[in-house]
């Protein structure tokens, strides 16, 4: 089920826009709510390291009574609350059962004081 790769827009949570590469029959899907690049996006690992870890959806389905499990990344809140009231989603013509949401994280780097004198008067 892999296809060729494209990059897509993907609208983060504060509404900023980032261009994520992405396997180009799944990100078509309308129901995961990526689009196409927007002008201006800045670039993003689809794996979300830094600055964003994507919003994505666990899913299953029974074939043969072998159950398959994959993620797919979900490209607007509006798509990632739809999702979640359907249960289920079509993505490159299977139906799967939505068995799990997570939301996007961020990561943050802590301040700390290099020790060095900055000039302020504070200890850090």
């Amino acid at each position: 089920m892999v296809g060729s790769r494209r990059w897509f827009g993907y609208e983060s949570d504060d509404g900023k826009d980032y261009a994520v590469e992405l396997d180009e029959s799944v990100a078509e899907s309308v129901a995961l709510g990526f689009t196409t690049v927007a002008s201006g996006a800045d670039p993003i690992n689809a794996t979300g390291r830094l600055p964003v870890a994507l919003r994505y959806i666990n899913v299953f389905k029974v074939v043969d009574d072998i159950t398959q499990r994959r993620k797919f990344y979900v490209g607007t809140l509006a798509a990632f609350a739809a999702l979640q009231t359907a249960g289920t989603v079509t993505v490159d013509g299977s139906l799967w059962q939505i068995s799990s949401a997570i939301g996007e994280q961020r990561k943050i780097v802590p301040g700390t004081d290099s020790a060095l004198l900055d000039g302020d008067l504070d200890s850090n």
